[in-house]
């Protein structure tokens, strides 16, 4: 094991970045992620349901975790503008561990102590006066690669900056860190990036399905790529036109690269619809039975007038009225 240290100690694989994690770490955080919801009673469909529920909770927690990142800004401490620029790039939890070196950051000094034509090179130290002979750290920025690097290493093995590589930025005026210090893995928008090693290609007797993914990522690479300038995007569209056209006239090896015969062209004009009437404008429309009894008039079988019948009659209620008096009078009288 001693002859093999190279391969597993931690302080001598820190230059390989690791995302900060051990060669046993992922299995000694998933121990006791698990037990939490196995047990060695449990039999195998019982185990099934369990594990499922734990993957279901362990996606549930992430999309959690996306809803903090995507809604919540967190609380500033330094004032750097570095700061608030890297607070909408990184992930909470990462912003959270880069604001910490930030932050311990002012508390260093840097000092130069010796330069070549390729290289300079710095020693980083806490600035306690009680403290002399608190740990230094050696800092080397290259001048023709513009790069800098720490002998802590925390950047190539964690992949954000250390306190004493933005100790330096800060001597040297660097107001917003560069893109080539910003890791993709820790910013907010990775997920929404679709990553290939390489670029597929196609092979005589591929399955349907093997051509159609291999054709998916190629166009989704280049609809990605195409769509963050206007240009790009109205080129694109009209080379697509193109190629669909001549796509459609190909049916084997020996028609590729031939035009389509002008007795094959045509051309299919979708035109609007015809416009309809919208259901309930405009008057009512009326039935046949409506219309006839608008259409005729009544009249009335006791005064011989038109316009009401005798239900509504003047003269039968008057008449009525008169009999209903003769008839009270003469009860009165009697």
């Amino acid at each position: 094991m001693y002859t093999i240290r190279h391969r597993w100690v931690p302080a001598y694989v820190r230059h390989i970045f690791a995302a900060g994690m051990s060669s046993s770490q992922r299995v000694e955080s998933s121990h006791p992620f698990f037990k939490r919801y196995l047990d060695h009673k449990n039999s195998l469909i019982d185990f099934i349901t369990r594990f499922n529920r734990a993957l279901v909770h362990q996606r549930h927690e992430e999309l959690v975790a996306n809803h903090n990142d995507c809604n919540e800004v967190p609380v500033m401490v330094t004032g750097f503008p570095m700061e608030l620029k890297m607070s909408s790039i990184y992930t909470k939890k990462i912003f959270l561990l880069f604001q910490k070196e930030l932050q311990e950051s002012m508390t260093y000094i840097c000092t130069l102590i010796s330069e070549t034509n390729e290289s300079k090179v710095y020693m980083v130290k806490q600035f306690e006066p009680e403290k002399p002979f608190n740990r230094q750290r050696r800092l080397t920025y290259h001048i023709s690669s513009d790069l800098i690097s720490c002998s802590c290493q925390l950047f190539e093995f964690e992949g954000y900056l250390c306190r004493h590589m933005l100790c330096w930025m800060k001597v040297m005026q660097v107001m917003m860190l560069p893109d080539k210090y910003i890791i993709e893995r820790w910013t907010k928008k990775v997920k929404t990036v679709v990553v290939f090693e390489q670029l597929p290609n196609l092979a005589e007797g591929q399955s349907f399905f093997s051509r159609r993914i291999a054709l998916a990522r190629i166009a989704m690479e280049l609809v990605d790529e195409c769509s963050l300038r206007e240009a790009r995007s109205n080129f694109l569209m009209g080379e697509l036109k193109n190629l669909m056209v001549k796509a459609k006239y190909i049916d084997d090896d020996s028609n590729i690269g031939k035009q389509p015969s002008k007795s094959r062209e045509f051309t299919n004009i979708v035109r609007d619809p015809n416009p309809v009437r919208t259901k309930g404008c405009g008057k009512r429309i009326k039935s046949s039975k409506e219309k006839a009894m608008s259409q005729s008039s009544r009249t009335c079988s006791i005064c011989g007038q038109m316009g009401h019948d005798k239900r509504s009659c003047l003269d039968l209620q008057t008449t009525y009225g008169d009999l209903f008096f003769i008839f009270y009078f003469y009860v009165y009288i009697s």
